[in-house]
């Protein structure tokens, strides 16, 4: 019988095998089993360079170049609020506008915290104007910095809604659809109404942007008395309605076939816009549902250069004490923000003190503590900035004191602010910014030392 020489196999499965590796090595190969997360499958990285000692290729991070003079020059894209600092020494060097979208629960509701931020922020750079409202608003009469009235025919499709029965969302989690008519002379026609009002430092607008989801010249709009056809076909369009002062606006609606509509913007053409996106009882993780092409195309128009996530109110409970599936699905919404803005910071905001009845006595719920440490482990992963609210506000039982001291700053149910709240942690926020952004232009200065993380896409 005649023997086979086997003595290349051990090679060629050993070939085969590398071959393999190497090709999987060039993929995503993160997935989900049930509850629980695979990681990428890295098979070399024992004998890469470390990233985080050594410098990162530009394709990786982009994050340290050398200069002519061999000194490091530390990018903006490694810094966690690189792009959004670099548009604030923009703003004074080339009046470029900074633009801030701040995402929240009703923390932020009715402006609450985002006013006097605005109000901060346009102090320093100049500008005006609230930013982006949404076509109705269940905190349209507790909002103190623009007169908001509509119709009451709206149908509204929202973040809480099953995804395949609604129209596309907007940025602010909402899409309206005004009433829909086969008479194109009837009379009563879906409307909204905005006034300036004076103490908000906006009683007339320069500049005011409506945005609408696909539609066609079958609708239109009448705005004050000018009328217009809404033709676009993509999941945001921008009309701009007016280039000159004005002190009210109102917009009748006029369709024939029914089409998402998302809001409106009130801008100036420089200085610092602040948006309020609240959306009551949302933990941030909803923000899935809003597709690639609507955060893509709204940041073509508005170009985002911080993006602020503030949430937590509606996770942390005296019964939870788990959060690393919080984790989990808020690096999702960040890897979609970063995925569709990928020039725009974020900065996570944890959840503030928040305090429960217990044996007659109101005391922290015992996971705030927790709930806060896994939000700083996930900015740190992912290359955020984090402010630490509850640890500004006092930590453990600070909400009690801020209920119950000389100087009310929050309400009864020891869960929000009210309006002398509000403001203070606006400036505190502020103040952390500010200081951060005095920091960064020392690091721009004076950048040796500085040690790049890469961050977890």
């Amino acid at each position: 019988m005649k023997s086979t020489n086997r003595i290349r196999e051990p090679f060629l499965i050993l070939g085969v095998s590398v071959v393999v590796c190497m090709g999987l090595s060039f993929f995503d190969t993160q997935f989900f089993i049930g509850k629980y997360q695979a990681k990428k499958i890295d098979f070399f990285s024992d004998v890469r360079f470390d990233s985080l000692h050594y410098f990162p290729s530009v394709d990786s991070l982009g994050s340290i170049s050398y200069s002519d003079s061999n000194l490091y020059v530390v990018q903006d894209s490694v810094l966690p609020l690189g792009y959004f600092f670099k548009a604030m020494v923009d703003s004074t060097t080339r009046s470029k506008k900074i633009r801030i979208a701040y995402f929240g629960d009703s923390m932020i509701e009715g402006d609450l915290i985002t006013q006097d931020l605005r109000d901060l922020f346009q102090n320093q750079f100049g500008g005006s104007g609230v930013g982006f409202v949404p076509v109705t608003s269940i905190a349209a009469r507790f909002r103190q910095t623009i007169s908001h009235s509509f119709s009451k025919d709206w149908e509204n499709y929202s973040l809480l809604d099953d995804p395949s029965d609604m129209y596309p969302l907007g940025i602010a989690g909402f899409s309206f659809v005004p009433h829909v008519f086969t008479d194109s002379t009837h009379s009563k026609k879906s409307w909204v109404k905005f006034k300036g009002v004076k103490k908000a430092r906006l009683d007339s607008f320069s500049i005011v942007k409506f945005f609408y989801g696909p539609s066609s010249a079958q609708n239109k709009i009448t705005v004050n008395d000018k009328k217009y056809t809404l033709i676009g076909r993509k999941q945001v369009n921008q009309l701009v309605l007016s280039m000159h002062p004005l002190k009210t606006l109102q917009v009748d609606f006029s369709y024939l076939k029914s089409a998402p509509v998302y809001g409106f913007s009130f801008e100036s053409d420089s200085g610092a816009i602040v948006d309020n996106f609240s959306f009551r009882g949302n933990s941030g993780i909803p923000l899935v549902k809003i597709t690639d092409s609507v955060w893509r195309q709204f940041n073509q128009y508005l170009h985002y250069d911080l993006v602020i996530l503030h949430y937590g109110l509606n996770v942390a409970s005296p019964k939870s004490s788990e959060f690393s599936w919080y984790a989990r699905r808020m690096a999702q919404v960040v890897s979609l923000i970063r995925k569709n803005m990928p020039q725009t910071s974020i900065l996570i905001i944890s959840v503030g003190d928040r305090s429960y009845r217990k044996e007659g006595n109101y005391i922290t719920i015992p996971s705030i503590s927790k709930l806060v440490e896994v939000q700083q482990t996930l900015a740190e992963k992912m290359n955020l900035g984090f402010w630490n609210l509850y640890e500004t506000m006092g930590g453990e039982g600070s909400m009690v004191k801020w209920v119950e001291g000389d100087t009310v700053l929050a309400n009864k149910d020891y869960t929000h602010l009210n309006f002398k709240g509000a403001k203070k942690v606006a400036y505190l926020l502020y103040d952390y910014l500010m200081k951060e952004f005095e920091n960064y232009k020392e690091l721009k200065k004076n950048p040796h030392g500085f040690t790049a993380k890469a961050p977890i896409h």
